[in-house]
């Protein structure tokens, strides 16, 4: 993962297509991206640490830097997820399903 990587982003050219499209084809687009986002945070998170190794024996110091690295890409990740395009296809999917919802209750 490189730093300042973003990773919660929808390509300028993609929101151009994107408003091009019908509801439905927007609505499954944003499934994909949301699925692919997520996908990305749970790799992530399931990546056994491996510190840099300095030496045959890494002491804490290697132990610590890896675990500072890793706290700043979640906190940077934490902030991406509250930018607009993170947001704009959270919000258009929990709208879409509580009106699917409310199709399926009358």
């Amino acid at each position: 993962m490189e730093p300042g990587q973003e990773h919660f982003k929808i390509k300028p050219e993609e929101l151009q297509r994107l408003q091009s499209m019908s509801e439905s084809e927007r609505i499954q687009r944003f499934e994909e991206k949301f699925d692919e986002w997520i996908k990305t945070i749970e790799r992530f998170l399931s990546t056994e640490p491996e510190p840099k190794n300095e030496g045959l024996e890494p002491g804490p110091k290697t132990e610590l830097e890896f675990w500072k690295e890793r706290m700043q890409t979640i906190t940077n990740w934490s902030e991406q997820l509250k930018n607009k395009d993170f947001n704009m296809v959270k919000m258009a999917l929990i709208k879409y399903k509580q009106n699917e919802g409310k199709k399926e209750g009358q």
